[in-house]
């Protein structure tokens, strides 16, 4: 019986931590990609990433979010998976947009994951802010 105690707070502890890894906070605490600043309106940069990754979406496993915060000068844009073990939000990207004033905004980039195809998404949503690119990279975007 005293195993089976053990076994099940492992577990019960396993499947917590795996699942707290995923939030906003755990993402922005340990998984800068980028911090980069743009020449453009806040509020523009945040809809042009929103709609650059809708376009370049290949399939319904990640969803987008874009959220404004116009009291307070910042946007930010999300994906996240559609698939969560306890119904929990699974962030993988988050983007932030800081107003720094009227035509300048301060850009960072957290992944939860950091791998080639992480890597690539940066550089194309870098390459969409600063260079107006319309650019879909397939190694990027799945």
């Amino acid at each position: 019986m005293k195993n089976k105690n053990i076994l099940l707070a492992i577990t019960i502890s396993i499947l917590f931590s795996g699942c707290f890894a995923t939030t906003s906070h755990n993402l922005k605490t340990h998984n800068l990609m980028d911090k980069f600043n743009v020449n453009k309106n806040y509020e523009n940069a945040a809809s042009y990433t929103y709609e650059m990754l809708e376009l370049c979406k290949r399939n319904n496993l990640l969803t987008y979010e874009k959220k404004l915060f116009p009291s307070l000068g910042k946007a930010e844009v999300n994906s996240f998976g559609k698939i969560t073990i306890f119904g929990g939000t699974n962030y993988w990207n988050n983007i932030n947009f800081e107003k720094i004033d009227d035509d300048n905004t301060a850009i960072t980039i957290y992944s939860y994951v950091n791998n080639s195809g992480s890597s690539n998404r940066v550089k194309s949503i870098k390459d969409w802010l600063i260079n107006d690119s319309k650019e879909c990279n397939k190694d990027a975007f799945y």
